[in-house]
């Protein structure tokens, strides 16, 4: 039997387990749950189906899967979910590949498993770039934002992950934060991307072929990823060319240019 509860459900309580394991002493949540839950709230611009979040360590890593596997395993028992996956995090001089857990669900007895939600996990240094927002460690939107931009300028990145950076870009864009040039320049040297250099999302745009990929992309994740928002971003008139703008916008304030 699948009992029916919701993601944010599920999310908040991994959540709440996570921040209330007192053992855990370095750690900082960071992605769409901190753009839904935290800096943009209510504005319905933002869902996520994953907690994502930084620890310094395979130990906090562990303590993090300690603190949710007794609710999964509750879920599991339950019919909640059909079952949930664990992954180590791997890190080495010359990858580091996040970790976590996948949680699945079946629509019946007979379909396949599917991906429900998640908590991926990545081994980073927390030296920089925190703030606490209602007691809990978070990305600044300094390191919030040179995450994002890494993706833009890494020839490593999938389509999928420039694309939601892009829109999680464009919100940044739309808060109009004021920013730690100092702290920015620090964290965009930490992830190695240099502003001076042309990212590679702008070379995929002066391509008619890269061009007309990611427009694709961008409405489809409009319309499939934000099933819930899609509504409000109709009616905002969100669209390909806006996120596509608001980037150049982004990018012309970072670097001191005026287009």
């Amino acid at each position: 039997m699948n009992i029916e509860v919701d993601k944010k459900t599920i999310l908040d309580r991994m959540f709440s387990l996570i921040v209330s394991n007192d053992s855990l002493s370095a750690y900082a949540f960071k992605g769409g749950y901190v753009l839904s839950n935290f800096i943009c709230k209510n504005s319905g611009l933002r869902s996520t189906s994953d907690l994502d979040v930084s620890v310094e360590s395979k130990f906090d890593f562990q303590l993090i899967i300690d603190s949710v596997s007794p609710y999964l395993n509750s879920l599991k028992q339950s019919g909640v979910i059909y079952d949930y996956k664990i992954k180590e995090p791997l890190v080495t001089k010359l990858r580091n590949v996040s970790g976590g857990i996948k949680v699945y669900r079946k629509k019946d007895s007979n379909s396949k498993k599917y991906v429900f939600v998640g908590i991926d996990v990545s081994i980073h240094s927390l030296s920089y770039g925190l703030v606490s927002i209602q007691g809990v460690n978070v990305y600044s939107i300094e390191r919030s934002l040179a995450d994002k931009l890494s993706a833009m300028y890494s020839s490593e990145s999938t389509v999928v992950r420039r694309v939601r950076d892009l829109y999680d870009l464009y919100i940044f864009n739309l808060l109009n934060y004021s920013l730690d040039e100092r702290l920015l320049s620090k964290c965009l040297r930490e992830r190695n991307v240099d502003l001076s250099e042309r990212s590679t999302v702008e070379l995929m745009l002066s391509s008619k072929r890269g061009c007309m990929q990611l427009k694709t992309a961008i409405e489809s994740f409009l319309k499939n990823n934000l099933r819930v928002e899609y509504s409000l971003v109709i009616s905002k008139g969100i669209d390909f060319d806006k996120i596509i703008q608001s980037y150049y916008s982004l990018l012309d304030l970072l670097r001191g240019v005026k287009r």
